[in-house]
């Protein structure tokens, strides 16, 4: 089980934190490169999230080793996700 002091936990903490505040200040996330969606901004496409730990967060995990992590983390903190067409990996999740 991963703590809440894992690097890939704590980056997506902070993203599902400027989701929540892009309504007040809709700059927020410009430094991040990642694309907010739906209507109340609150999703975010699995791959953008991993882009940005790599260049924005400099958190550097293979592959493999997130695509098994990021379910934890998202049942972790009670997020949804969508599957991709295989049914193998997560495509979008709502952070909220």
């Amino acid at each position: 089980m991963l703590d809440s002091d894992h690097p890939v936990v704590q980056c997506m903490r902070n993203i599902k934190s400027i989701s929540m505040l892009l309504d007040s200040n809709p700059h927020m996330a410009d430094n991040y490169d990642i694309n907010f969606l739906g209507e109340k901004q609150n999703v975010i496409l699995a791959a953008d999230f991993y882009s940005v730990l790599h260049n924005y967060f400099k958190v550097h995990i293979d592959l493999d080793e997130f695509n098994r992590i990021l379910p934890e983390i998202c049942r972790l903190y009670n997020m949804k996700t969508e599957l991709d067409n295989t049914g193998s990996y997560i495509q979008s999740i709502t952070l909220w």
